[in-house]
C-alpha cells in the first residue's frame, strides 16, 4: 500500500478523494476550498482526516468552527472558482450541521472535527461523518476535467514551487484540455490560468 497516514484507532488513512470543503469563518464568511480528504476505505467511512496547510483559512475556520461540508462533484469549474476570494456559486443550508451545500453538488459529508495535529506543516484533522446526501447522479469525467482538478492543486501548493516548476507543471496540463475539453473546460482552464499568473506563451520546461 502506498503512503497513507493513521487516523481514528489507527486506521490507515489511503484513499485520497478530491473535493470541495466548505467551511465558516469566525464572522460567518463562508469559504470554499478544493481539498483531498483521506479515507480507510472509501467514501462510505465514518471517518475521514483532512490535511490543511497551517495558515490556511480552511484550517482557522475548522479550527473555529470544528465543522464543515465536503463536496463531491463532477462541476470543475467549481474548483476554479472557489481559488477566487469571492466565488459565485449558489449557497444551500446544511441539513445537520451549522454550514452550507453548494448548489451543484452530487454528493456531501457533512462532517465535525474530533481531533486535530498541528505539528507540522499540513495539519492532521479527523473527521466525523455526521451526514450524508446524495443530490444528484454523478457525471462522466474526461482527462480535460481531470487537467483543472489537477490545476486547481497547483494553485493551492504554489506556495512551494518555484515560479518555473509552477509553469512547467501548468504547461503540461495544456494538452489535455485542448484536446479533450469543451467549451467548459476550456473556458475554467482559462480562468484557471488568469488566477496563476500564467500567460499562454509559457512552456514546459525541457528537462530531459
Amino acid at each position: 500500500m502506498g503512503a497513507g497516514r493513521s487516523g481514528k484507532k489507527g486506521v490507515w488513512m489511503a484513499i485520497v478523494f478530491e473535493g470541495l470543503v466548505s467551511t465558516l469563518g469566525p464572522d460567518g464568511t463562508r469559504h470554499l476550498a478544493p481539498m483531498g480528504p483521506r479515507f480507510a476505505n472509501g467514501e462510505g467511512d465514518a471517518f475521514f482526516e483532512l490535511a490543511p496547510f497551517q495558515g490556511s483559512s480552511t484550517l482557522a475556520n475548522l479550527l473555529s468552527h470544528p465543522w464543515g461540508v465536503f463536496h463531491i462533484t463532477d462541476q470543475v469549474f467549481f474548483f476554479v472558482k472557489s481559488l477566487l476570494d469571492q466565488p459565485q456559486v449558489d449557497w444551500l443550508p446544511a441539513d445537520v450541521i451549522q454550514g452550507w451545500i453548494i448548489g451543484g453538488a452530487c454528493r456531501t459529508l457533512e462532517f465535525q472535527v474530533i481531533a486535530s495535529d498541528l505539528s507540522a506543516q499540513r495539519s492532521r484533522l479527523t473527521c466525523q461523518v455526521v451526514n450524508r446526501k446524495h443530490l444528484r447522479e454523478m457525471g462522466a469525467f474526461n482527462r480535460a476535467r481531470h487537467a483543472i482538478i489537477e490545476g486547481a492543486i497547483l494553485y493551492s501548493r504554489r506556495h512551494l514551487l518555484n515560479p518555473v516548476d509552477l509553469a512547467d507543471q501548468f504547461a503540461r496540463l495544456v494538452p489535455l484540455v485542448e484536446k479533450t475539453g469543451g467549451e467548459d473546460e476550456k473556458t475554467a482552464f482559462e480562468l484557471l490560468r488568469n488566477v496563476l499568473g500564467l500567460g499562454k506563451n509559457d512552456q514546459a520546461v525541457d528537462r530531459s
